[in-house]
């Protein structure tokens, strides 16, 4: 099973603040929701309960440490990613996204647990409080990359950019 992280970050690597994206980028939201689209996503506590309710047409999975965290009841709560993974995996799925905070993102890559990245990197600064971890360049080859001048809807320049570890075998 492909294990893909998705994530927006800006030059200094900030994916979000206050609990919220910082930026307005149409064309990531767009993206975002055709990978994960009828697909499982694991995330952490706090990116669960950033979004307004669990996105439609999408399998959550919220990796907490709370053993009584209540969701709804389409929802999967689990201790750890690899958990999240066992359930995705059980269900059938081929590809599961992991789609943050910062502390899933760094944990899946101490891990060495992805497969993939779906990456939107916007050519700007921000500040914020959270940020995409670094990860080694060499260990990674570019599958696509496309880059995007800021517009009338997109306020800023940014390169979609698709990811394969080297080592990935199906």
């Amino acid at each position: 099973m492909k294990v893909s992280t998705v994530a927006a970050f800006s030059k200094n690597r900030v994916i979000g603040v206050e609990n919220r994206l910082p930026w307005k980028l149409p064309a990531d939201l767009k993206r975002f929701k055709q990978l994960t689209l009828n697909h499982y996503m694991i995330m952490g506590r706090k990116t669960f309960e950033s979004l307004d309710a669990p996105l439609a047409k999408r399998t959550s999975i919220v990796v907490t440490r709370q053993q009584d965290y209540k969701v709804p009841v389409d929802v999967h709560v689990v201790q750890s990613i690899e958990e999240g993974i066992e359930v995705a995996l059980k269900a059938g799925e081929v590809e599961v996204f992991v789609i943050g905070g910062e502390q899933i993102f760094k944990e899946a890559f101490e891990k060495k647990i992805i497969t993939h990245q779906y990456l939107t990197e916007i050519h700007e600064i921000f500040e914020g409080d959270a940020f995409f971890p670094f990860f080694l360049d060499e260990e990674w080859k570019v599958i696509n990359k496309e880059h995007f001048h800021s517009d009338d809807i997109n306020n800023y320049s940014f390169d979609f950019l698709d990811l394969e570890k080297k080592d990935y075998q199906f």
